[in-house]
């Protein structure tokens, strides 16, 4: 018997090769006058079971390949990553549910009555969900790892993070921009109401999980990594953006105590600037522990990469302040002194 070439690892007959044609990318078949000449030789050797089984080093990494590229085939709406998965499932069915309660309140006005501590309560039904639901009843994958490594957790840091600077400081830019204010009698810092933290976050876990998914979807579609593919995702995201915040501020119009000075230019124009937010912050946020990505984001860069998402909002929102200025007349929009300085 002949050795098998060290790149092969086959064993070949001597007196005939087998080109790489005939072997093609499975394992061969010995054949019966290849088999008694084998049996002739070394009678009391067992048949080796390499004949059925072997094939060069390269064929197997090609098949490898070609049935990881058909695995990828298709769309994906989801992660691959099962706790990034279980996180953004949760946040859109959990959509639904504080979409209903909030509308119950704005319908029926229920909060007409209530006082100053009152009107922050209302909101806690819509944020605290958001931590406490994957807490106490986590995914499967989820209870295999430490709650830092969680998926939900460090989603809700991101957005936390988001969220607070987009009310504590971005508000005023509506405020002074778009002659936005909220008339209503509650607890407030920098004139902004409580209530407004705890909405926006059950807001915005909703609205990055399905833009997740909707960004998923058009990579998984538009696999090649192209010019056109960057130029088409770019624009996506630009229609994406403006779509969420028209359909936020056009969707809250019930809300008597969030008024504006022009209600239509705030659906037209207003909703552009809102889109500002999400123009940064949807693809920004879609970053972390991407499929791609060995190395999934730590609670320290999950609050850096958000930190920066704010930083580069407020500067767009300055540079609409500085070149475009105000779409309305807001002399005395704000019910209080309170503001950012440079405003």
């Amino acid at each position: 018997m002949a050795s098998g070439s060290n790149n092969t690892g086959l064993l070949i007959n001597r007196d005939k090769s087998l080109s790489r044609d005939e072997l093609g990318i499975s394992s061969f078949k010995y054949t019966e006058e290849y088999n008694n000449e084998y049996q002739k030789e070394d009678t009391d050797r067992p048949m080796d079971e390499t004949l059925f089984t072997s094939t060069t080093d390269n064929t197997n990494n090609n098949i490898n390949i070609e049935l990881g590229d058909k695995e990828e085939r298709g769309i994906r709406f989801f992660s691959k990553d099962k706790s990034k998965a279980w996180a953004e499932k949760f946040f859109i069915l959990f959509g639904p549910v504080w979409m209903t309660y909030f509308g119950i309140i704005i319908y029926y006005e229920v909060y007409d009555t209530a006082s100053k501590l009152g009107w922050t309560l209302y909101g806690l039904p819509l944020a605290l969900p958001c931590f406490l639901y994957p807490l106490l009843f986590p995914g499967e994958y989820d209870k295999t790892i430490p709650i830092t490594q969680r998926y939900w957790f460090k989603a809700n840091i991101w957005i936390g993070i988001y969220n607070f600077v987009g009310n504590y400081l971005l508000t005023h830019y509506f405020y002074k921009l778009l002659g936005a204010s909220y008339t209503m009698n509650t607890y407030r810092i920098n004139d902004v109401p409580y209530l407004m933290f705890l909405c926006t976050q059950a807001f915005f876990v909703l609205y990055f999980s399905v833009s997740n998914v909707l960004l998923r979807v058009v990579y998984s579609i538009w696999r090649k990594d192209t010019t056109k593919r960057k130029i088409g995702v770019c624009i996506f995201v630009f229609i994406l953006s403006y779509i969420t915040a028209f359909l936020e501020t056009f969707g809250i119009q019930h809300f008597k105590y969030y008024v504006f000075k022009n209600r239509n230019l705030m659906y037209l124009v207003g909703s552009v600037v809102y889109s500002l937010h999400f123009i940064v912050s949807f693809p920004m946020y879609y970053r972390m522990d991407r499929d791609d990505k060995a190395k999934k984001y730590s609670i320290k860069k999950a609050c850096l990469e958000s930190l920066a998402a704010c930083m580069l909002v407020t500067l767009l929102l300055d540079f609409w302040r500085l070149f475009i200025g105000s779409i309305v007349d807001v002399t005395s929009t704000t019910s209080s002194s309170t503001t950012i300085p440079w405003m």
